[in-house]
């Protein structure tokens, strides 16, 4: 009912007996389980899939370097060719199933197989899945001996010709225009990913491949390869074809294949990113960039990158500054400044505390060893006497190498020491002096009481025995005769006042004169 135009309209009906299937259990060593359901009466068609699979999976999983994907059994089915709707055969993902046409031939039979790996669980794309498909299922069979195949002539120029990010499924094929379009997507996605997967080599593309499988960023760092969000979609698997399968060429083919003209402007504004990212790895030599920079890279915002690769370079900058500083004075920097570094996150502000503190800590060493290196005055010298200024400024340069906080500190300590020197020694050599004049001083008291002591020794001498008596009689036994004299001439003014001699300082009285010569013979 509600039919208008019953001529034109037709219903088809398809069904089948699945329980009356062959059932053929394929083992493999690798753990690969295969179980071939095919037509009873279509044993050459049951007989060479069996075959097929049983060498050619084994040397998929070889030529991709990945795990069977498939924990259980892989089904294949024998399907009639129209209810495949144009198509040779298909993987129905999620399913672990494969349709294959009666009318099949090797190259559909691994391409399908291929499938297994790649869908849309590997990569977002059909034209990426697709084109691994038949490029490994036609190696995997000049892996195994059989006739190569390659893919038709195709040109991005062609009238059915799409781009191939624009490539999607039709449904169904209805008509020519529909059939053309198809053949063109696969042979132009092989041929794209033919030409690369022989540019970057076998060991190349199982390193793309794995890291897609895990989802691993391309843009490598210092340590284990960060896990990224998001589908791997043509972005992704051209920036791991470029940086970890070091292809030449991606880029151009992805131009001239892949991509829109919109998308164009993308790849420009990517290409002078790139530009600014190899010029940040030059700089940093053995120092991987950060994530600080790498996730932007890989999320495909350039402006950001760009930004974030100039203060990286400006880091890096101050790196080689520190060095050219520490390498002349034969100390390391520390690695610290490298740690902060190569593990930045969300910015470069640890890295660059660090290495404020590195580059005042160096400076600190350089003026140090300038100082100790230096001529002493003689003022400096005596000012350090019982230091060692060298070896605290080696305890500062080991300080320094190892990463210590206080290694500026140290440093300093060493250019003070010497500095303040000079008022040292100069109060040293005030005090010495001091020193000198009160050792004279007290030197001259000493002679003068010496040679006072010796003078009355000489006095009580002089006095002689009647000294005792005249004590007795309460003269002075130290009295001399000048002092004597000097009492009568009080008793008597008139009198002559004898000289006061000193007995040190009396004259020795005159030698006696020899006696004469006795007389001579008459």
């Amino acid at each position: 009912t509600g039919i208008s135009d019953v001529g034109s309209w037709y219903l088809v009906v398809n069904a089948d007996r699945e329980s009356a299937l062959t059932n053929e259990r394929v083992d493999l060593s690798g753990g690969e389980h295969i179980v071939i359901r095919a037509w009873p009466e279509d044993a050459a068609w049951q007989k060479r899939v069996s075959a097929l699979l049983t060498t050619g999976l084994p040397e998929l999983v070889e030529q991709t370097g990945l795990n069977w994907p498939v924990t259980g059994d892989l089904s294949i089915f024998e399907v009639h060719t129209p209810l495949l709707e144009g198509y040779a055969g298909v993987f129905l993902q999620g399913e672990d199933k494969i349709e294959i046409s009666e009318d099949l031939d090797d190259l559909t039979i691994l391409h399908e197989a291929s499938h297994a790996w790649f869908n849309g669980d590997l990569f977002d794309g059909r034209w990426i899945n697709e084109g691994f498909a038949d490029t490994y299922a036609a190696k995997a069979l000049d892996g195994i001996g059989s006739p190569s195949v390659t893919p038709g002539d195709v040109s991005p120029t062609d009238k059915a010709a799409v781009r191939l990010v624009d490539w999607v499924h039709p449904g169904r094929i209805t008509d020519a225009e529909t059939d053309a379009r198809e053949q063109y997507g696969y042979d132009a996605s092989w041929t794209v990913i033919r030409s690369i997967v022989r540019e970057v080599g076998d060991p190349g593309m199982q390193h793309v491949l794995t890291a897609a499988e895990d989802h691993q960023i391309a843009y490598v760092g210092s340590g284990e390869p960060e896990v990224v969000g998001g589908s791997n979609d043509w972005r992704r698997l051209l920036d791991l074809l470029d940086e970890l399968g070091r292809s030449a060429k991606a880029d151009d083919v992805f131009r001239r294949w892949v991509v829109t003209d919109a998308q164009a402007g993308m790849l420009d504004e990517r290409a002078s990113a790139r530009t600014a990212y190899a010029a940040l790895a030059r700089a940093g030599g053995d120092w991987q960039a950060p994530y600080y920079v790498r996730g932007r890279m890989s999320d495909w915002d350039f402006p950001a990158a760009t930004t974030r690769i100039a203060e990286a370079i400006a880091l890096l900058a101050r790196r080689d500054q520190i060095a050219a500083i520490a390498v002349p004075l034969g100390v390391t920097p520390p690695a610290d400044l490298r740690t902060a570094y190569q593990g930045a996150r969300d910015s470069l502000d640890d890295a660059n505390h660090v290495a404020d503190s590195e580059t005042a800590a160096v400076r600190a060493l350089a003026t140090a060893t300038v100082a100790v290196a230096a001529p002493r005055a003689p003022l400096v010298a005596l000012g350090l006497l019982g230091t060692t200024p060298e070896i605290v400024l080696a305890a500062a340069r080991s300080a320094f190498s190892a990463g210590d906080a206080d290694a500026g500190a140290r440093a300093a300590a060493v250019t003070a020491l010497i500095d303040g020197a000079v008022e040292v020694g100069r109060g040293r050599l005030i005090a010495a002096i001091a020193g000198v004049v009160v050792a004279v001083i007290l030197l001259v008291l000493a002679l003068v009481l010496l040679r006072r002591r010796r003078r009355r020794q000489r006095a009580s001498a002089l006095a002689g025995p009647g000294a005792d008596a005249g004590a007795a009689g309460g003269e002075p036994p130290y009295a001399t005769l000048a002092d004597q004299s000097n009492r009568a001439l009080d008793a008597d003014p008139t009198a002559a006042r004898p000289t006061s001699v000193d007995p040190m300082d009396a004259p020795d009285p005159p030698d006696s004169p020899d006696p004469p010569d006795p007389p001579g013979p008459p």
